[in-house]
């Protein structure tokens, strides 16, 4: 089953009329990995878009023994 009782209603990112820099993107998803973390399920599916994971894998965690995880993400990929 999918739980989607923690996603707004509403996103806040949508209603700003300035674009998100890079150091946002890179706190946004860093909460959002120590978030993961917490959660107690084992298994976690994550849909989102490329440049966001490519920000992920490059900027929040260290892949520095997967170079794969460097690169660009196509469209509908998984890993």
């Amino acid at each position: 089953n999918v739980d989607f009782s923690l996603v707004p209603d509403k996103d806040p990112l949508l209603d700003s009329l300035k674009p998100e820099t890079d150091l946002d993107v890179a706190q946004r998803a860093y909460n959002f990995m120590l978030f993961i973390r917490d959660r107690p399920e084992t298994e976690i599916v994550v849909s989102t878009h490329s440049a966001w994971l490519f920000n992920v894998f490059n900027v929040v965690m260290k892949c520095d023994g997967s170079p794969e995880l460097a690169e660009w993400f196509a469209n509908g990929e998984m890993r």
